[in-house]
């Protein structure tokens, strides 16, 4: 990320903006993983658990719909805590880099 003034390339300090990308990183991966892990459990119980999934709860809901459900609900949950962290703290400290470099 660099800023253009006056004809000079003006870019941030390196330490700032490793943090700010190693944050965005280890947040992403994290947010990968915890969607990996609950989709293959959700498959895994599918293949291992068929009579347990299999329990209706009420007629025309078994506890396998409960559990799809919830897998998707938590991954739409994940999601928009992402994109909310996303906005509201990396976009902010981009924003801020940005404009100390332009002070400089």
């Amino acid at each position: 990320m660099q800023a253009v003034t006056l004809g000079q390339a003006i870019a941030p300090p390196l330490s700032h903006l490793r943090s700010v990308a190693i944050r965005r990183q280890r947040v992403s991966l994290s947010v990968t993983v915890a969607l990996l892990v609950a989709h293959f459990a959700f498959v895994c119980s599918i293949a291992y658990y068929k009579p347990q999934l299999a329990y209706e709860l009420m007629p025309g809901l078994s506890l396998a719909i409960v559990v799809g459900f919830s897998t998707v609900a938590f991954a739409l949950v994940l999601t928009f805590g992402y994109v909310t962290w996303i906005d509201r703290v990396h976009d902010k400290a981009v924003r801020e880099l940005h404009t100390e470099a332009e002070a400089k």
